[in-house]
């Protein structure tokens, strides 16, 4: 689900819902304004406009910041400078609260990091942001702290800092097939790095949860009048169905250090018109077909749910031209996003039942009700994306 702003503007929505259409009219070409507005509703997890509507309005009368005292001492652990403001509410993230902080040294993305949020990964994901710049990978820098980590304790708080820089708007789909190329092509100089595996690939992608357990969730759903249990009874054959697609390939693709999830909402346009890639909190161990996996799917596919295979061809394209090979495209190229999913799907209902905060409680109730389980991941659509690569199939 895209994520909304603390403080969103209205404006910039209704400017994404023309863009939106804009970019579905060659195979939309009677989509309206406001059919293309539901549409962008529905991104950002609301039922309709009016409810997205609705939900600016209330965030824009949250006026809170942070303590003074408290945006200073990060500045000091980090050493930003003196801030020039208030640190404000940026957006909720799957790591945590961005904050935005602004000093006479420069504008920075403050991140206060959630108890629950793992960060026993983040020097290798240092490791791997250091080693995309080289090889000329746009991004936001990361700030270590005064005594050369990447994470400092502020009030009893774990704070991460990257330095904000002016970029342009989110690369969203629908996109060109010469976007389609680089974003390929950015894939590709990852996986070209070949950095070492920092351990197996994570159980998130390889451990998956069984009939039994979405059973269960199912029931704690309808015991609790959860507004989305009629529609995970309606999902549920089709979650369980996806069990079948699995890599079996002896002997396994062996895992690198990649960035986990480049999809939408981690690229946005640079100064140069070049692709900026961001949002590396989930740095990790995967096949790169695997990741390449999530690439296609996630990019190819319109916000109608409509597979483009002008796109699906230029991705791999793309990556072709920067590692001079094709990744192995068949069903178990879909395994590790599979369980992703699944694991995505389970903890959503884990999060709308008893998260600790109801802001927490709230977002995954609503990813629920209009995403998640509205339009499930499927097997048929897979299968669509596979013909859609053709020749390329493994």
């Amino acid at each position: 689900m895209r994520n909304l702003p603390d403080r969103p503007n209205l404006d910039h929505l209704r400017q994404q819902a023309k863009e939106l259409r804009v970019g579905l009219k060659p195979r939309h070409p009677d989509l309206t304004l406001s059919e293309a507005q539901a549409l962008l509703a529905e991104e950002y997890g609301f039922r309709s406009w009016p409810d997205l509507k609705a939900e600016v309005d209330r965030r824009r009368t949250d006026d809170r910041v942070a303590p003074p005292e408290l945006a200073a001492a990060v500045a000091v652990a980090f050493g930003l400078g003196r801030p020039t403001g208030p640190m404000r509410p940026l957006e909720l993230a799957w790591a945590g609260q961005i904050w935005s902080l602004i000093t006479d040294r420069g504008s920075w993305r403050v991140t206060e990091i959630y108890e629950y949020t793992p960060t026993d990964n983040i020097e290798a994901e240092l490791r791997l942001v250091e080693a995309a710049v080289a090889a000329g990978i746009s991004t936001r820098e990361p700030i270590r702290n005064r005594e050369d980590h990447p994470i400092a304790e502020v009030d009893d708080r774990r704070w991460r800092v990257h330095r904000d820089l002016a970029y342009g708007l989110e690369v969203r789909p629908p996109i060109s097939t010469d976007t389609a190329i680089m974003i390929g092509g950015l894939v590709g100089t990852l996986h070209r790095l070949r950095l070492p595996a920092p351990g197996p690939v994570h159980s998130w992608l390889t451990c998956r949860p069984g009939e039994e357990l979405f059973r269960r969730q199912l029931a704690r759903s309808q015991a609790a009048g959860a507004p989305w249990s009629d529609a995970l009874e309606r999902a549920l054959p089709r979650l369980l169905a996806l069990a079948t697609i699995v890599d079996d390939r002896e002997p396994a693709e062996d895992p690198i250090l990649s960035h986990g999830s480049p999809g939408p909402g981690t690229i946005c346009r640079g100064p140069g018109a070049e692709l900026v890639l961001t949002n590396w909190d989930h740095a990790c161990a995967t096949p790169p077909s695997w990741e390449f996996a999530s690439v296609l799917e996630s990019w190819s596919v319109d916000p109608t749910g409509r597979v483009d295979e002008a796109v699906v061809a230029a991705l791999i394209q793309g990556y072709r031209q920067e590692t001079g090979a094709t990744p192995y495209l068949g069903m178990g190229m879909f395994s590790g996003m599979v369980t992703g999913f699944l694991n995505w799907t389970e903890s959503r209902i884990n999060l709308a039942l008893g998260a600790d905060t109801a802001q927490a409680r709230e977002e995954a109730a609503r990813e629920l009700t209009s995403t998640t389980l509205q339009k499930p991941l499927t097997r048929a659509h897979l299968e669509r994306i596979l013909t859609a690569a053709g020749a390329y199939v493994s």
